[in-house]
């Protein structure tokens, strides 16, 4: 069902050519009775900044049903996700990519942009991510300045 979700929500726009995503380690899912109206995936991950080592929570695919939007779903997933990232999960950080028109309903959950660049590690290389980095804070500590390296593919 999480596929049927992600593929009716994403539009496909060829920005993405090439990229590979790392795999779900869990998976946040906001039911309205037997429909899945919302869902994102979770992963963990040691990156880079400044020759420091952080400890991340990736949230990635972050979608709702296009008939079910403006209803708050994707935002209970976020405060899920948040939790589950900074007091279950014992992360540093949360860190996600968004399209620019999308950083305002970010910043309503606690993410803050940050200027990057973020690499990814792709078959071809490795590259700066072409969307904004908007990460959360765990534990109060400053968001890291400069080049963050994910040390392996996006989410």
């Amino acid at each position: 069902e999480i596929a049927a979700l992600n593929a009716a929500a994403f539009v496909d726009s060829g920005i993405f050519a090439g990229y590979v995503w790392a795999p779900a380690q869990w998976y946040v899912l906001v039911w309205l009775g037997e429909t899945l109206a919302s869902s994102l995936k979770l992963v963990t991950r040691t990156a880079l900044a400044a020759g420091k080592e952080l400890f991340l929570g990736g949230i990635g695919d972050v979608v709702t049903a296009p008939g079910l939007r403006r209803r708050g779903l994707a935002t209970l997933a976020l405060q899920r996700a948040n939790r589950a990232i900074c007091q279950e999960l014992g992360c540093q950080y949360g860190l996600l990519f968004c399209a620019e028109h999308l950083i305002p309903f970010y910043e309503r959950v606690g993410y803050r942009r940050v200027p990057g660049p973020t690499l990814v590690h792709l078959p071809s290389g490795i590259v700066p991510f072409p969307q904004p980095t908007m990460m959360l804070s765990c534990r109060g500590m400053p968001l890291p300045e400069g080049t963050i390296d994910l040390q392996g593919p996006p989410w």
